[in-house]
């Protein structure tokens, strides 16, 4: 489970992606993590997504800081 908690946390942090974008990677790539690993011309091609997206997507870095939040979640019980 922290494993998808790592992947939603993630995709709620790049800029530009909110939850109809969300809803239409998912309903292609089925899972979050799917979508971190498709390729960026396969983001690119999903409805709103477009070239600016996918980039964001795939260049997406701040794993630190993704970390420190599901610490939290976790602390917090």
């Amino acid at each position: 489970m922290r494993e998808d908690w790592k992947y939603w946390i993630a995709l709620s942090m790049v800029n530009g992606v909110g939850i109809v974008l969300i809803r239409n990677l998912l309903t292609k790539f089925s899972n979050v993590k799917n979508i971190f690993e498709a390729s960026k011309k396969e983001l690119a091609q999903i409805e709103g997504i477009g070239a600016k997206n996918a980039e964001a997507i795939k260049s997406f870095n701040d794993w630190e800081r993704v970390d420190q939040e599901l610490e939290k979640i976790e602390n917090g019980g």
